[in-house]
């Protein structure tokens, strides 16, 4: 939505259009995931998954086009719909079905807590990294607005980058739960012994 040469200069419109590949890719990828994983298991699928989640804010970093920031987005989406597929498979079937209730929360609570730090932390950055470009002119005087410069998003993007790889380090040290070799859970039964 910025102007050139800080962003793109596109519409409000065009712009939010922008997040529809990583709403599509979602739509395809977290069933796809959910069907794997049960095959393959959670960690052989997370953590490709996460790679796939920090390739995709690399990419878009270094991306240089609307088009190639479009595919990006696309590729985020798939590494997210893989990684929470994956992240709530592993919360499920880990945990005491009587616990079940105080795990989901602090699954909530810890996915609020990124969304709610993520939002500022790229923020800090964009406000941090700024450039003063010339917008107009009036009476023949150039009007001057100062913007996050191309280099905050690029940092926003490794950032997230970052949290990824984070994430796939994290998943390394988990407890494999699903996938060849593993018992096939019954969640019935699994309900049955927590209420006995």
């Amino acid at each position: 939505e910025l102007p050139a040469p800080v962003g793109d200069g596109l519409s409000i419109f065009r712009t939010g259009l922008s997040l529809v590949p990583l709403a599509i890719s979602l739509i395809i990828f977290s069933p796809l995931a959910g069907v794997l994983v049960s095959k393959i298991g959670v960690k052989k699928l997370a953590i490709p998954g996460a790679f796939l989640g920090a390739l995709g804010f690399y990419l878009n970093a270094i991306s240089t086009t609307y088009v190639e920031q479009l595919a990006c987005m696309f590729v985020v989406g798939a590494g997210i719909s893989v990684v929470l597929t994956c992240t709530i498979n592993l919360l499920v079937l880990t945990v005491d079905m009587k616990k079940m209730g105080l795990a989901n929360s602090m699954n909530n609570v810890f996915k609020n807590l990124g969304s709610s730090l993520g939002a500022p932390m790229a923020a800090s950055l964009l406000s941090t990294f700024t450039v003063t470009v010339a917008v107009g002119s009036q009476a023949g005087k150039a009007i001057y607005q100062t913007m996050p410069s191309a280099a905050a998003f690029q940092y926003a993007f490794y950032l997230a980058a970052g949290v990824f790889l984070v994430t796939a380090i994290v998943v390394v040290f988990a407890h494999e739960v699903l996938g060849p070799g593993k018992e096939k859970v019954d969640v019935r039964e699994r309900m049955r012994l927590a209420d006995a």
